[in-house]
Order: C-alpha cells, then sequence, then structure tokens
C-alpha cells in the first residue's frame, strides 16, 4: 500500500472516530454544557497521536524544524487554538507531518507529550519533508 493510501486511510479512520465522540460534558441526548469544541479539537489530537504512533513509516524521524524566533506550539493551526508549547529562539522539535496550506509543521510538543502545530513563519527545517504526511485541520474552535 502506498503512502498516499495509508494516508488517506488513517485520515478516514481518524474522521470516523471524531464522529462516534461525545464531547466531554454532554451526556448522549443531553445538552452541552460547555467545551464541544475544546473536546473535538482534544478528540482530534488523540487521534493523530494514535495514528502516529501506529504508522511511524509516515513521519520522518530525521527530519527536524529550527525557530528563528520563539513561537508557539498550538493545537491547530491559528492563534484561536489552545498553546500547548514555546520553541525559544534557536530550539528544535522533531517534524512528524505538514499543513502546506497554511505554512505549519506538526511537531511533537516541546517538553511535554503529543503533537502540536508550529507556523512555518521563522522556522527553517531540516531534512527530507517530502514524505511527511499532510495533515488539515478537523475543526475551527469556537472563539
Amino acid at each position: 500500500m502506498n503512502k498516499t493510501k495509508l494516508f488517506v486511510a488513517l485520515a478516514f479512520l481518524i474522521l470516523a472516530t471524531l464522529a462516534c465522540v461525545t464531547p466531554i460534558g454532554q451526556e448522549e441526548g443531553g445538552e452541552e454544557e460547555g467545551g464541544g469544541a475544546a473536546a473535538a479539537i482534544t478528540a482530534l489530537a488523540a487521534t493523530n497521536q494514535a495514528a502516529f504512533a501506529t504508522a511511524p513509516n509516515l513521519a520522518s524521524s530525521g527530519t527536524t524544524v529550527t525557530v528563528s524566533q520563539a513561537a508557539d506550539c498550538r493545537s491547530g493551526p491559528g492563534s484561536q487554538y489552545d498553546k500547548l508549547g514555546t520553541l525559544g529562539a534557536g530550539q528544535s522539535a522533531r517534524v512528524v507531518g505538514k499543513f502546506t496550506p497554511g505554512n505549519y509543521w506538526i511537531i511533537d510538543v516541546p517538553g511535554g507529550s503529543g503533537t502540536c502545530w508550529l507556523s512555518g513563519q521563522y522556522a527553517t527545517t531540516r531534512g527530507d519533508t517530502s514524505g511527511l504526511p499532510e495533515i488539515a485541520p478537523a475543526v475551527t474552535p469556537t472563539p
């Protein structure tokens, strides 16, 4: 199976999983108490992490990104998403995916676990990025 078919299959699995998840604070058939978008983002992050763990060949372990100035790493592409960590000027992280249309890299959370989205504005990559999976944001948080 080639990488494109594997990526499409993983994307379908992620979307199918998200469709079956009841957001935190909501009983099935009940009213939501809050945090629906945050719960969906958390579920997406956990699903992405599981996908990378079960398909390690998708991520090039030798690809890294270094930032020229401090940059936040978030749960999605943009400042409206939760901040999960920060890379200081000159710091590097392992790249596990990319979102080319928005100029974002999906990296390992600095000093934490899981993955996060880093803007490519001040980032320089090292290594082959062509084999990295394209990851599209699934949920936009409520402002």
